[in-house]
């Protein structure tokens, strides 16, 4: 049992002298429910069954039940939120959420009473015509949640039936629902492919077999089922793409599954792939065309027969700017709009935010801002629009941080017409760093979030006013054979890299992921209307790693899981490829710098990298450096050692990415060499630098630790990652010439005390 940091979910122990000692003649429940202190050595606690946090100003949030609570998948899940949704979708008239053993995984299922039979005979049994009636209100379900919920909330198993089962006492008795694999097995018996016949093909016969396998699953599945709609899910998408690659020989690529989620469509991609008649790629030219066309019509060049383009006054005097942010809830996100404020303390930002309502999408900023460290009390003051001090009526919020709904993917962002007039009007620049990220989804996902999404935001800057705007996007547009060859080029002449002006032209053809397609596609949309005049400028990061102040990192990127994978093995490759890595807070830092000075809407294009280099084997060496055993092993010896731990275990946190770990990381993670003048020349206007990543690793191991995702090392030299909000100085690890700042946990008025169970994580 040990304290976690501010803003850390554990369970909350009540302790003090109003605290019972515990049950009478239990002492096998007090052991649980009421523990004794291990902090004073008096006395006990109380065990609430309650998940909560500790907030920066020194309150609890209390955030649920435990018993509605679980990780799945490295995730927290909130049962009660997935069945509250439910709840909201029209045609449902009952629904209870439980997560169900499948094999060696779990999932999530919903079992629903569709408004249409409640009326009808009851039963709890499964029903053939329930099902089958109610498909495309399942299809239509599962396309309300993922607007509501992330990805793994989303239920992988819907199972309608005529009556939930209740219990004496008038709740859902959830003992007695119908197991869903039974009811899956019940609901595909009967289904006849209406083309085949129930006639499978080979490939399509061994591709049944494998899909039986992975979703625990004994009846033949139908040609055109859905694998999502069978309890398929990522983890298990890798797994099946794994066994299909095994099965045919072929490196079909395990992002393949979400492409082509049935049997039929599956079979017929292998069989291209057996005839190597064609490459499943996804052809960009023709869409970039298409959307470039759209550009030129809808914003000719900008000349002096147009509105001429003014810097707006208030970002060049710092005095109440509004800006409008986009992906503010994410990682970067949440660091841009903290560093926003911090450039201009009167400013306020406007976040679109796909919420339910501007209070949901309010209290989404403040939960990422308060996760990742960065809220501040005097943004939690609700202002009215009849505060007369407050300088933006648009949306809801605080003076400085503000909301509106909206939803990246719809048309005109999802925003409200009014409030796309008021945007327009009144907005002195733009920072759109929203966007879809997945490495597996094809380019058809993206298209609509990071493509048209990005064509709204050059909208709505060249509407009413031509107004900045300042576009996220990323190193990796580079990640091409083209840029690769051409550094090796130029590594030996006077060239300092691919120039910040390059025009994308080398990476048309070739990109590998539909998210570097699509960032490719963005990126030439904004320099398309640079082209024509238009005051944008495009900023890409590579690596987006950790803060350099407190360590709070995302635990989900790839550098992380590769870290943790090499931990659990034991054993590291051998991969001298250099990563390009770049603190967080610097990044966001630099963002707010292009946003306050007019010189870099004449540079344009920000490439950011460390100025330090450092490789793989250098990341592995800060491992052992801070106490863990991890051994240097050439590459193909590691493929080795880790496909055979993940053959027994899908418990390595490497599990779900092996395609990428087991594919060829000595080529895979080659970068080209970039200039980045641009960058340098505003770091130089801006008196900012980027720390070396070699002084920051032991503070981001420490917060891993700290959060659990790491395992403690065997030596006790890690820096203290912060905790709260009183800063102050300690020491640092051999070999670091950094500052690490700590903080102290606030004083509560009683002993309550947020904790976590090390055995039972968060």
């Amino acid at each position: 049992m040990q304290l976690v940091p501010i803003g850390t979910v554990g369970e909350i122990y009540i302790g003090g002298v109003g605290v019972s000692p515990g049950y009478i003649n239990r002492p096998d429940l007090n052991l649980t429910k009421f523990p004794k202190n291990p902090f004073t050595g008096k006395g006990t606690l109380y065990a609430t069954g309650d998940f909560g946090r500790w907030l920066p100003n020194g309150e609890v949030e209390c955030l649920g039940r435990m018993d509605n609570q679980v990780k799945l998948r490295g995730f927290r899940i909130e049962l009660d939120e997935i069945d509250y949704y439910i709840s909201q979708f029209p045609s449902i008239q009952a629904n209870v959420t439980v997560v169900s053993k499948n094999n060696d995984d779990k999932v999530i299922v919903s079992y629903f009473v569709p408004q249409a039979y409640a009326n009808q005979t009851k039963s709890t049994d499964i029903d053939q015509r329930c099902y089958h009636s109610n498909t495309c209100l399942i299809s239509d379900l599962r396309g309300f949640l993922k607007e509501q919920l992330p990805n793994y909330s989303i239920p992988s198993v819907f199972i309608p039936l005529s009556e939930l089962p209740l219990s004496t006492n008038g709740k859902v008795d959830k003992t007695a629902l119908p197991c869903h694999k039974a009811a899956l097995k019940s609901m595909i018996s009967q289904q006849v492919d209406p083309v085949s016949g129930g006639i499978y093909s080979p490939t399509q016969n061994t591709l049944n077999n494998i899909w039986q396998q992975t979703l625990g699953l004994d009846s033949m599945i139908p040609l055109h089922t859905n694998f999502f709609d069978l309890g398929g899910h990522s983890i298990l998408a890798t797994r099946l793409g794994i066994q299909v690659r095994k099965s045919f020989g072929i490196d079909i690529p395990i992002s393949l599954v979400f492409r082509q989620p049935t049997i039929y469509s599956m079979a017929a991609a292998v069989d291209q792939f057996n005839q190597a008649a064609s490459n499943i790629t996804t052809n960009i030219l023709s869409i970039n065309n298409a959307v470039a066309r759209t550009v030129s019509s809808k914003h000719p060049p900008l000349n002096h027969n147009n509105v001429p383009f003014v810097f707006s006054e208030r970002i060049r005097t710092g005095e109440a700017p509004i800006f409008f942010l986009t992906g503010a809830t994410g990682f970067l996100g949440a660091f841009i709009l903290a560093h926003l404020l911090i450039r201009f303390p009167t400013a306020t930002v406007l976040c679109v935010v796909r919420a339910q309502s501007p209070e949901h999408a309010f209290n989404r900023i403040k939960s990422s801002s308060i996760n990742h460290l960065l809220w501040q009390s005097q943004w939690n003051i609700i202002a009215s629009e009849t505060d007369s001090q407050l300088g933006c009526k648009i949306g809801y919020g605080s003076r400085q941080v503000r909301v509106v709904v909206g939803d990246l993917s719809q048309p005109r962002l999802g925003i409200t017409t009014a409030e796309w007039q008021s945007l327009a009007r009144d907005v002195d620049a733009i920072i759109h760093n929203g966007a879809l990220v997945h490495w597996m989804y094809p380019y058809s996902k993206f298209r609509s979030p990071n493509v048209l999404g990005t064509l709204a935001a050059i909208d709505l800057a060249t509407t009413d006013y031509v107004k900045p705007l300042h576009f996220i996007s990323s190193l990796s547009v580079f990640n091409s054979s083209h840029y690769i060859e051409l550094s090796s080029e130029t590594q030996s002449s006077i060239n300092s890299g691919i120039l910040e002006s390059d025009g994308l032209e080398g990476s048309r053809h070739g990109l590998p992921s539909g998210y570097d397609q699509s960032k490719w596609v963005a990126d030439k949309l904004i320099l398309e209307a640079r082209a024509r005049g238009y005051p944008f400028t495009i900023i890409r990061p590579g690596f987006v790693v950790g803060s350099s102040t407190t360590g709070v990192i995302n635990t989900d990127d790839f550098q992380w899981r590769l870290v943790k994978g090499c931990i659990q093995l034991g054993k590291a490759p051998v991969l001298d490829n250099e990563i390009n890595m770049c603190p967080v807070d610097y990044i966001a830092e630099l963002v707010a710098e292009v946003v306050a000075q007019p010189e870099a809407l004449d540079l344009g294009i920000f490439h950011i990298e460390s100025p330090t280099r450092f490789s793989y084997s250098d990341m592995f060496g800060q491992l052992r450096l801070y106490g863990y055993k991890v051994d240097s092993i050439p590459y193909t010896l590691w493929c080795n050692h880790l496909k055979e731990a993940t053959d027994k275990s899908i418990e390595n946190a490497l599990y779900s990415v092996l395609q990428f770990a087991q594919g060829d990381m000595p080529k895979d993670t080659r970068l080209p060499i970039l200039d980045t003048s641009h960058t340098q020349a505003l770091c130089q206007i801006g008196g900012m630098s980027c720390p070396p990543i070699s002084s920051l690793i032991g503070l981001y191991l420490a917060y891993m630790v700290k959060v659990g995702f790491l395992t403690p090392p065997t030596l006790s030299i890690l820096p203290d990652a912060r905790a709260s909000c009183q800063e102050v100085t300690t020491e640092t690890p051999p070999n670091s010439h950094m500052t690490v700042t700590r903080q102290a946990l606030p004083q509560l008025p009683m002993e309550v005390s947020v904790m976590i169970n090390r055995n039972n994580r968060i």
